[in-house]
């Protein structure tokens, strides 16, 4: 079991071509504007955030000011019919045979 308030670091990145990439989501309740990512390579920004572990993380990415679904992570589609990548709390988190919580590994090919 996680602790409460344990947050795990997750490393997201964008393959894209856009100027400004920006990752948001249910962490940051949507705000568009908290997490910037920087580039990393070119055609490709990546940003490290830490959650929380035990909740399912939905998320999108705004690239120039459009919000964009990546596919190279799960999707799912909320009431309205928006398309949101999201990863699931199984994938948040590598623990070692001790229970040591680990940086969560990069969920894109």
């Amino acid at each position: 079991m996680v602790p409460s308030g344990t947050k795990v670091a997750h490393e997201f990145l964008w393959k894209g071509t856009g100027r400004q990439v920006i990752i948001t989501g249910t962490f940051d309740n949507w705000s568009a504007t908290k997490h910037v990512m920087q580039p990393h390579e070119p055609g490709v920004h990546r940003l490290l955030i830490p959650l929380d572990p035990t909740q399912p993380w939905q998320f999108k990415f705004v690239e120039d000011g459009v919000w964009r679904c990546s596919v190279d992570y799960p999707v799912v589609f909320d009431g309205a019919g928006n398309c949101n990548n999201v990863l699931y709390p199984e994938a948040n988190v590598d623990a070692t045979d001790d229970g040591e919580m680990q940086k969560a590994p990069v969920s894109v090919s």
